[in-house]
């Protein structure tokens, strides 16, 4: 039985909830528990994808925890890009890049997101306890082997005196960036302040701007290659339209189903292949409303 799928596209695979990092903040992707040590097998995750891939799925996004801690998600990167035709994602924050995973992810078609929280040695260590050194070693190597990146920065009001830095280097850089909102479990606008000045500051510049409405998209485009892009959040408002742009199923660690990062995972213990199924279909029938998703799942376990 397969979903009527508007506009539901994204698998989100959450390969494992271990991090080797020790940022100030995390979204974690919803996770209740980190650190656990949990680790999706190649095997679990070609059985969800292939139930999911029922239901019109047209990307594949990694994450975690640091997904490149699971030494399976490179194998399942490379599945997907020789046996299917869906878009390849993977978000890392690069420290565990080495020659032989950035020449394997070159070989694929993969679009990684490097988590980019700070420009230097203080800042960057600020943010992460861990070396700025690392980054930028990540970024020669998908530079060397044409691997298809950009970054992305969280406005977390902690850190917001970083984003200066990260901008100008990424514009300089030529690079591709994406300033995203932080999102709370109350839905506060904590990033709004930020994101109304930073609107100012990028077209008081020399660039082009472009505005897209439906998937709330604002995108400066610079001379030098680099384009800085920022994404109106729709938890904030509750949009559930704009939701529809980025809605995703995230498959976690223990293998539970998530229609909403501020929901309740669902358990997948013990079910058939046919049971998931029908659960997929019901989450999906849930996307109505933001408040609809919440309360659908808070009875769950």
């Amino acid at each position: 039985m397969g979903l009527n799928n508007q506009f539901w596209k994204i698998l989100r695979v959450l390969t494992t909830n271990s991090c080797n990092y020790e940022c100030v903040y995390c979204h974690n992707e919803g996770q209740a528990e980190k650190g656990k040590g949990e680790m999706i097998t190649v095997e679990n995750f070609l059985r969800f994808y292939h139930i999911a891939e029922k239901t019109g799925i047209r990307e594949v996004r990694f994450s975690g925890g640091e997904p490149l801690v699971n030494k399976d998600t490179l194998k399942m990167i490379e599945w997907l890009n020789e046996n299917s035709e869906v878009e390849i994602g993977l978000a890392t924050n690069g420290s565990l890049v080495n020659e032989d995973i950035a020449q394997r992810l070159g070989r694929t078609r993969t679009m990684v997101t490097l988590h980019f929280p700070g420009v230097g040695n203080e800042n960057y260590y600020s943010v992460t306890k861990r070396n700025w050194k690392s980054f930028e070693q990540c970024v020669e190597l998908f530079d060397k082997y044409d691997v298809d990146y950009s970054f992305n920065y969280t406005l977390f009001p902690n850190t917001i005196e970083c984003l200066e830095d990260v901008i100008k280097y990424s514009i300089q850089k030529g690079k591709r960036i994406k300033l995203l909102p932080f999102l709370d479990s109350n839905f506060s606008n904590c990033s709004q302040q930020y994101i109304d000045r930073i609107k100012v500051d990028l077209s008081s510049l020399r660039c082009d701007y472009q505005y897209f409405d439906r998937e709330g998209v604002n995108i400066w485009t610079f001379s030098s290659g680099g384009i800085v892009k920022m994404i109106d959040s729709p938890c904030y408002k509750k949009n559930i339209e704009l939701c529809k742009e980025y809605g995703e199923i995230r498959l976690l660690p223990d293998l539970s189903l998530m229609n909403c990062i501020f929901g309740k995972n669902v358990s997948t213990n013990d079910k058939s292949d046919e049971e998931i199924q029908a659960l997929l279909n019901e989450l999906f029938d849930e996307m109505k409303s933001c408040e609809k998703v919440i309360v659908a799942q808070k009875g769950k376990i």
